[in-house]
C-alpha cells in the first residue's frame, strides 16, 4: 500500500512536467489514447505477485 501511494504521488508530481509537451506534440486524442493504453497495460500488475506465488507453491508442494 505504501509503495502504491508513493508511486502515485511521484507520478502526480511529475505529470505537470511532461503533460504540456506531450499534449502539444500528440494532440489531445493521441495523448489521451497513450495514457489510456498505458493504464490498460497496468491493470493486471496487482495480480502478478499472487499468480507467481501460487505457481511457486504449486511447484514446491509434494502433497497436492
Amino acid at each position: 500500500m505504501a509503495s502504491n501511494s508513493a508511486l502515485r504521488s511521484s507520478f502526480a508530481a511529475g505529470f505537470p512536467l511532461f503533460a504540456g509537451p506531450m499534449y502539444d506534440r500528440l494532440s489531445a486524442p493521441g495523448a489521451t489514447a497513450l495514457l489510456a493504453g498505458l493504464l490498460a497495460l497496468m491493470i493486471p500488475l496487482p495480480y502478478v505477485p499472487r499468480v507467481v506465488h501460487y505457481f511457486l507453491v504449486l511447484m514446491t508442494t509434494k502433497y497436492l
